[in-house]
């Protein structure tokens, strides 16, 4: 009888329990289906808000052509640029306005430590909007690549530009001295810009051997005043490559004033420079300047020493000068300082064939065939360059056997 009462008794109290779990359960759901609808309706009321305001904004932009100073944040322009959301009504209303390459500046200003969204978005708009943009944009996003050292990007952004700006003067017929006004405006902007990265200038070194490499010598030789002004020079390399392309160019009087130039402004001279401008005094036969170049070579404070291309341009223009004896008293110095073949800093076959052309053109042929000998005895090999030296120091001699022997030579050695 009392097992019976007390089944009875834990059953019902089995189930009061299970009810009032299921009832707590139920609590919980209902509690958590409320906070959910309240988040979810908080969530549209934001999203609601945001558009509204995002409308007001666009409907001010188009109203007044003007951005309001909360209009867009750097999170906001992040955002749109990271998504793709290129159909947002801001930023839609802004590119579809005549303004819109203004205000590129300023998204690029906000994306300052974002350098592949600054890169992203001027390129967005270039290639799918057929954005033309401003100077100011072009050396805004430039500082920004260049700190970030995307130097890849920031050099293929550098030359297009200057393109651009060269392109637009020829177009309009203008001439060189509005080139150079073109090429210091665009230094001047980069000037006025450097803010945006105050710590790198790299982008002005940069600069100026673009416009070496992309051909504006002129320009480059202008802008090289500029820089001089704003005591950022160019480095010893970039100046080297100028100096080379005006003196390969045939502009060898602009190409001694920039040497002059670079020595004023304090730039340090390498065994290029100094070779550069030993070529271009034997081209103009100013054998003394170009031995006066290997003299300051040869001073011990430059920490110089003259290398195998000094020599031979020496030997070349002493012989096409008609100063034989000069030539080969260089010949013999390289002997002397042990440049001897084979054995560091080793005489090749452009030595001798240097030699050889100035003994030819003067006749000396008893002295070429010497030379020649100990060409192949310290085992140079001749070149075509060799064998028309020879050959026309023959016809000058009239010794025509001695250039049947030489074409047979020549021909012993192509096979």
């Amino acid at each position: 009888m009392w097992s019976g009462t007390l089944d009875s008794v834990l059953q019902v109290e089995v189930e009061g329990m299970r009810g009032r779990t299921h009832d707590k359960l139920m609590n919980k759901l209902a509690a958590a289906r409320h906070k959910a609808e309240e988040k979810r309706a908080s969530t549209e009321a934001k999203r609601n808000h945001q558009t509204s305001i995002t409308e007001q904004q666009a409907d001010y932009i188009r109203k007044t052509r003007h951005i309001h100073k909360h209009c867009f944040d750097k999170h906001y322009l992040r955002n749109i640029i990271e998504q793709h959301h290129w159909n947002d009504p801001k930023i839609a209303t802004v590119f579809n306005s005549a303004l819109a390459p203004i205000w590129v500046s300023n998204f690029l200003l906000h994306l300052n430590q974002q350098p592949k969204l600054a890169f992203k978005l001027f390129k967005w708009s270039q290639l799918q909007l057929l954005l033309t943009h401003t100077t100011q944009s072009y050396s805004i996003l430039l500082h920004i690549l260049f700190n970030a050292r995307m130097y890849a990007h920031a050099n293929n952004i550098l030359k297009e530009w200057i393109l651009i700006l060269f392109n637009n003067n020829n177009n309009n017929n203008n001439n060189n001295n509005n080139n150079n006004t073109t090429a210091a405006s665009a230094f001047d902007m980069l000037w006025s810009t450097r803010h945006v990265s105050p710590h790198s200038f790299t982008v002005f070194d940069t600069y100026f051997t673009a416009l070496v490499d992309l051909g504006f010598l002129h320009q480059a030789n202008y802008c090289f005043t500029k820089m001089k002004t704003f005591h950022v020079l160019p480095k010893t390399r970039s100046c080297n490559s100028l100096l080379d392309r005006l003196s390969k160019s045939g502009k060898l009087h602009l190409s001694k004033n920039f040497f002059y130039d670079m020595i004023g402004a304090g730039i340090p001279l390498s065994l290029f420079t100094f070779n550069i401008m030993i070529d271009y005094f034997c081209k103009i036969g100013d054998m003394v300047a170009a031995q006066a170049m290997l003299v300051l070579v040869q001073m011990k404070h430059m920490g110089l020493m003259p290398d195998i291309y000094t020599f031979n341009t020496l030997i070349d223009g002493y012989g096409k000068a008609g100063l034989l004896d000069q030539s080969v008293s260089v010949f013999q110095e390289m002997k002397n300082a042990g440049c001897v073949p084979n054995a560091g800093l080793k005489m090749n076959v452009i030595t001798y064939t240097c030699l050889l052309d100035g003994l030819c053109e003067a006749g000396k042929m008893k002295d070429a065939e010497v030379v020649f000998k100990e060409a192949l005895q310290n085992g140079i090999t001749p070149n075509l360059g060799t064998y028309t030296a020879l050959v026309h120091g023959h016809i000058k001699v009239d010794k025509m056997e001695n250039d049947m022997q030489l074409l047979k030579e020549m021909k012993e050695k192509r096979h």
